[in-house]
């Protein structure tokens, strides 16, 4: 991945909510909610009837901007060497 994720930052209004996640390059990203893995494979069972696409492995497919490309201002942050998180 050409960026990773430094941190996710606290709303000013609720320190228990995401509101924003700040990417290696610096660049901030708003968002509404923030689902992150950790682990050595995706965690992504919850998503199965979703609407999400997932790849045989479980990994949710983003773009170089962790973009998911089936979903409007959906992103998706993960480990991994390719572009499936």
């Amino acid at each position: 991945m050409k960026s990773g994720v430094n941190k996710i930052i606290a709303s000013s209004e609720d320190a228990n909510k995401a509101a924003k996640v700040e990417l290696s390059d610096g660049q901030i990203i708003e968002t509404d909610i923030v689902i992150m893995g950790v682990g050595v494979g995706p965690a992504t069972g919850f998503l199965k009837d979703s609407g999400f696409t997932l790849e045989r492995d479980g990994g949710v497919k983003v773009d170089e901007f962790l973009r998911v490309p089936s979903m409007q201002n959906v992103y998706a942050i993960g480990k991994s060497s390719t572009h499936t998180v």
